[in-house]
């Protein structure tokens, strides 16, 4: 189902006036990409700012490309590791936990690097390695392309796990908002996935979510009645 003009992005009301027509209908896709290309310019000179801020957060160690498999709308989405200082130090033999995590945007905004002073956090009291997953995005990718990205990014650490030094059996997945949503979902759909396709053995010990996305059986009717800022919402 394509829901990419249902996404609660806090659009200005003027950017709402000339995305809706006289007839009161949804924007179109093009409008919705001019407001998400909007708030992405806006939102990456915020985080310019933030991570100009001391202690600055760490960069990835290294990135890797995944294709899209789960997915009917084919691509490719890219996986931030970060790891601990130890991971390079050791004997290549040691099994590391792993962290899957999905940023948050409401599926629309937002990027892997947007998470790195919690990846930092994790690193330092788990010990573990930080995989940031930087899932396409809506409208271009409208939902549930990011949760079946997701399942992908999952998928590709489980398959490469003895390369890439991550017990298997050792795994979690963290989101904030809607990255919250895909670590809850992912999981989900890779253990449906399983039932009918081999997966190698794998155990995800932990959901950590931060204000997830979970309920989509409010209407939209309901949600603008009960916000703060009604005219900051897309229309019905």
């Amino acid at each position: 189902m394509d829901t990419a003009s249902e996404f609660d992005l806090p659009l200005p009301t003027e950017t709402l006036r000339v995305a809706e027509d006289q007839t009161g209908a949804p924007p179109s896709r093009f409008s919705l990409r001019l407001s998400a290309a909007w708030w992405r310019h806006l939102q990456c000179m915020g985080m310019g700012l933030h991570f100009m801020a001391s202690p600055r957060p760490p960069n990835p160690e290294f990135t890797r490309s995944v294709s899209s498999t789960i997915s009917s709308q084919r691509g490719e989405f890219t996986l931030h590791f970060y790891v601990p200082l130890d991971y390079k130090k050791d004997d290549k033999t040691t099994q590391w936990p792993a962290v899957v995590n999905f940023h948050g945007g409401g599926f629309a905004i937002g990027s892997a690097t947007d998470d790195a002073r919690f990846a930092r956090f994790v690193m330092e009291k788990s010990k573990a390695l930080f995989v940031s997953v930087d899932y396409r995005l809506a409208p271009e990718h409208p939902f549930p392309i990011a949760v079946e990205d997701g399942v992908d990014a999952l998928l590709y650490v489980i398959k490469n796990a003895a390369e890439l030094r991550i017990d298997p059996n050792r795994l979690a997945t963290s989101g904030f908002s809607a990255g919250g949503n895909i670590a809850i979902t992912a999981p989900i759909r890779l253990y449906l996935l399983s039932q009918t396709t081999a997966i190698p053995e794998h155990t995800i010990v932990a959901l950590v979510t931060f204000y997830p996305i979970t309920n989509y059986t409010i209407s939209r009717e309901e949600r603008r009645a009960n916000s703060k800022r009604p005219d900051a919402t897309l229309p019905a």
